[in-house]
């Protein structure tokens, strides 16, 4: 099971604010986990305090571009998992609508007929549509596509992952009044651009000599449009991971140190002191409240486990003891350092 990749607040900082901010602070003011950096410099590697201070600097505008990116990144997933779950869903709707009996199915043409009689189409119609429909769909719940479709246009779940998690992950907010709609939420959930352009060739559809005349063909129509606005390659998270590393990397060889990646036979969580120090300095500006590299982690745990044993046995059943991902797992792997040291030319 793979992390699910968040939005990191932090890096909307100034690069040149947080530059200026760490050469001005004394060490002991620094952030937590830059002060560890410091620390795995000064105190392992014997480094000289203002050289140290120097590489922590350095490395910390490349976290900085690292977080950037992954927010960057991690938006442009969170939009394309929408998008991907609102295009199917609207498949979805329309196989349905074009399977209930003909009266129901006539009743609700001639509804999306009337909110379109002017003969343009946006996300307001979409919301009166998407109303009517489900009206007419109730009544006949007793007919198995007629019930589809109403869970179609509720889609309460995503892959998964609960469609709220979906919206909420991009700062999108229901409505008053707009939870028993989830599609249309899900729809407003998409980038400004993709529903324009889906907008756009709906428009051109019911403009079209054929026209518009089924509900159907009109869900049909906008599931094919977000599909072809879905389709982009995604740029891996862990390549800009691999390129903060390898960075880094340079910065430690400028100053005559030696990054190395590192394993040890009695100890599986051994880091070297390298990976070390690239994953606090990121850590610092992509996950600070992380609690992955605290001392008392373990301590942490045996609070967390009293805490829940104390619970009724009701609250107790929807709880666990277990810690989060992002307290337990590194952020730079040990793929990454490999990686990336690998595309080192050795002469550096």
């Amino acid at each position: 099971m793979r992390r699910q990749p968040q939005v990191f607040h932090l890096s909307r900082i100034r690069i040149h604010q947080l530059r200026d901010r760490l050469a001005k602070q004394e060490v002991p003011k620094w952030p937590q986990h830059l002060k560890l950096a410091f620390e795995v410099l000064t105190e392992r590697l014997k480094v000289e305090h203002m050289a140290a201070r120097s590489i922590v600097i350095a490395a910390s505008e490349s976290a900085y571009i690292c977080a950037v990116e992954i927010t960057r990144q991690s938006l442009s997933i969170e939009r394309q998992r929408i998008c991907e779950e609102c295009g199917r869903q609207f498949r979805k709707l329309a196989n349905n609508v074009a399977q209930v009996p003909v009266k129901l199915r006539r009743s609700i043409n001639q509804s999306m007929a009337a909110i379109i009689d002017g003969g343009y189409f946006d996300s307001e119609s979409l919301g009166d549509i998407l109303r009517a429909t489900a009206d007419h769909l109730r009544v006949r719940l007793d007919n198995p596509s007629a019930g589809r479709a109403l869970k179609a246009i509720q889609a309460e779940k995503s892959g998964g992952r609960s469609r709220d998690a979906l919206l909420h992950s991009v700062g999108y907010e229901d409505p008053p009044g707009e939870g028993h709609y989830m599609l249309l939420n899900l729809y407003s959930g998409l980038d400004p651009s993709t529903r324009h352009k889906i907008e756009s060739t709906v428009n051109i559809a019911i403009e079209s000599p054929a026209g518009m005349s089924s509900t159907a063909d009109l869900f049909a129509c906008i599931a094919s449009a977000i599909g072809r606005n879905s389709s982009a390659k995604r740029k891996l998270v862990a390549n800009s991971i691999i390129d903060h590393v390898k960075r880094t990397a340079i910065l430690w060889r400028s100053h005559g140190l030696k990054p190395t990646r590192a394993r040890h036979y009695d100890d599986p969580h051994y880091k070297s002191n390298f990976h070390l120090f690239s994953d606090l300095v990121l850590t610092a500006l992509a996950d600070p409240d992380s609690l992955r590299h605290d001392k008392d982690l373990e301590e942490v745990k045996r609070r967390k486990c009293d805490q829940l044993t104390r619970l009724p046995n009701h609250f107790r059943k929807h709880l666990s003891a277990a810690m989060r991902r992002r307290d337990i797992e590194w952020l730079v792997s040990d793929d990454h350092v490999k990686k990336a040291l690998s595309s080192l030319p050795n002469s550096l």
